[in-house]
């Protein structure tokens, strides 16, 4: 297991300008680390044309990321794949247009995961209010539906599937979010079959779902294969560096190992560092690696 973080760590800075890939992956590897996850989840966001996948020359862009990880040593052990909170959701479900982005947003994504060695691709689990709202056979398959074709095209390439557990996201939106509990994560893997989807364990989630995550994590065990470590408070995901929230890593860390995991422990702590100052990023950056790494040697 090695220590890793999100390169969303420092896609932003504090006047709210956007960092290019290059200059996130140099800034990883500045702070120490060696395994990172590319964040290519806003790239089906209308709005965000400049991002990688977004972009008419997307593929030349995807060969840049690959030689920027090659010349800084670092390894794409996962990446954070586009999503639509609503795109199954009465009332609120995004445009036919908005759909065929995200699905060729999706499509790219896997194809740059195949060419840069991207080991786990952390797909965010699908609400469904439009065929169900407490059916979860029904919003089983409609995930399995949706992220199949995904899912094969990117076993085709040497990239797993790995689903996030989730948290209560909005109960004004839909009265239940699918996959904050383990059971609706078995379903939802087991629906993958042979193409051996796994699970995405992120602390902050299941900080906000369990009373006791250790034992949900242990229940999890061998399905979770990907990361996203962040600390966060009693009142609100908020996504920031080991010890300055309140999750008990002394109790949680062990299980992770207990479990047989072999993925990478990967820091996704951005709001940590959106607000750093410029004069200040590259000490605070060490000092969220130095916390990550004394929280993955409990």
């Amino acid at each position: 297991m090695r220590l890793g973080t999100t390169t969303s760590l420092f896609a932003r800075r504090r006047d709210g300008s956007r960092v290019s890939y290059e200059d996130q992956l140099k800034a990883c590897r500045e702070a120490g680390f060696t395994a990172v996850e590319l964040d290519f989840s806003t790239s089906a966001d209308p709005k965000n044309t400049e991002d990688t996948l977004a972009r008419d020359d997307w593929e030349a862009e995807t060969e840049r990321i690959g030689e920027a990880l090659s010349r800084f040593g670092l390894e794409a052990s996962q990446a954070r794949a586009p999503f639509i909170d609503t795109l199954f959701t009465a009332g609120a479900s995004p445009s036919e247009e908005e759909k065929a982005r995200l699905s060729e947003m999706l499509s790219r994504t896997v194809k740059a995961c195949g060419r840069l060695g991207v080991k786990e691709l952390v797909l965010r689990p699908l609400n469904d209010t439009i065929n169900t709202e407490y059916d979860t056979e029904v919003i089983v398959k409609t995930n399995r539906d949706f992220y199949l074709p995904f899912a094969e095209s990117a076993s085709s390439r040497g990239t797993g599937i790995v689903f996030e557990n989730m948290y209560e996201l909005d109960m004004a939106v839909w009265t239940r979010t699918f996959c904050t509990s383990v059971d609706d994560l078995i379903l939802l893997t087991d629906s993958f079959g042979d193409l051996n989807a796994g699970v995405c364990w992120d602390f902050g989630h299941a900080h906000q779902m369990f009373a006791d995550q250790g034992a949900a994590l242990r229940r999890a065990g061998g399905l979770v294969r990907a990361t996203h470590v962040y600390d966060t408070s009693n009142a609100r995901t908020a996504h920031l560096i080991p010890f300055v929230g309140n999750i008990k890593w002394e109790k949680l860390v062990p299980v992770l190992r207990d479990t047989g995991y072999k993925g990478d422990f990967v820091l996704s702590s951005e709001e940590f560092m959106n607000d750093m100052p410029d004069a200040l990023r590259a000490d605070a950056a060490k000092i969220a690696y130095d916390f990550g790494a004394y929280c993955m040697g409990l």
